[in-house]
């Protein structure tokens, strides 16, 4: 799925929404997904690291569904400090 749609995806999740981690391909990492499966991102080296050094290593452990949910929802957006429209979201 590319950047583009993925980030189509992210506006429709809310605090609470349920997701799913899954071992990535090399089962040295995580990647985040939606419960309906359709990956969202992943975790940087340093937070997959910190997972493993609590126990949570892929390919060992698996998150059960919907143990995982968004705690908060941070937006990001660009304005036109002239005109205040939104630029980017």
């Amino acid at each position: 799925m590319s950047t583009t749609a993925r980030s189509q995806l992210l506006p429709k999740l809310t605090e609470g929404s349920p997701l799913k981690f899954k071992a990535n391909k090399y089962n040295d990492g995580w990647k985040i997904c939606t419960i309906q499966g359709q990956i969202i991102g992943g975790f940087s080296r340093k937070e997959n690291g910190k997972l493993c050094d609590r126990g949570f290593k892929p390919g060992q452990f698996q998150f059960q569904p919907q143990e995982v949910t968004v705690r908060s929802i941070y937006r990001h957006s660009k304005m036109d400090e002239i005109t205040g429209t939104v630029m980017e979201d």
